[in-house]
């Protein structure tokens, strides 16, 4: 079977934490010979090279709040799509958690490529989410409402904003990997809206 290869386009792959969006990005990249990068990453390294300090990108958003997180996610979304344009082929990003709450940032990801967004059911998230403790951005005191009103929002957020929609479920790896896989190319063929 001969595989398609994708058009010269940059595919954003996002949803909400635990969704799979940056294990899945890098499969498909490595299965198309695409170049892979992580957002979160590339946030860490803007930082690291404008004050000389190394911090992870949640010691960034404490340090610096919403406003000043999203406009250093900003920037280096910014420099990555510059070297994109480089690429004849595009390339595969991997999103923060919150990027389809940054204003500037989506107006770039319109712009410049794919927005895929990963969805998951909520419990299955949920599950993801607190299998090694409570994380502290949920209240302790209710975890699942809390939980359940971020993921309200965050999916209005991330389905105004996909350009395709891929739930694949709670499936293997390698299962969910063909499903994204297979969305995509017939998204690219033309063959689904992905709605």
């Amino acid at each position: 079977m001969t595989e398609m290869k994708s058009s010269p386009a940059n595919l954003f792959f996002g949803g909400m934490k635990h969704c799979g969006k940056t294990t899945h990005g890098k499969r498909y990249a490595e299965r198309e010979g695409l170049p892979f990068d992580d957002l979160d990453d590339l946030i860490e390294k803007l930082y690291q090279n404008e004050t000389g300090v190394e911090k992870s990108f949640r010691e960034i958003f404490k340090e610096r709040g919403r406003e000043g997180f999203q406009e250093l996610e900003t920037r280096a979304l910014e420099i990555w799509l510059k070297q994109m344009k480089a690429e004849p082929t595009g390339g595969v990003l991997s999103l923060g958690g919150g990027v389809a709450s940054n204003v500037k940032a989506l107006k770039l990801l319109k712009s410049g490529g794919i927005f895929i967004y990963i969805r998951q059911p909520e419990e299955v998230l949920y599950k993801r989410f607190i299998w090694k403790g409570i994380p502290p951005f949920l209240d302790p005191q209710r975890p699942r409402e809390s939980f359940s009103q971020m993921y309200r929002e965050r999916t209005s957020e991330y389905e105004a904003a996909a350009s395709l929609v891929i739930e694949p479920g709670d499936l293997p790896k390698d299962e969910t990997a063909e499903i994204i896989y297979n969305a995509i190319q017939n998204y690219l063929k033309g063959e689904s809206d992905g709605r």
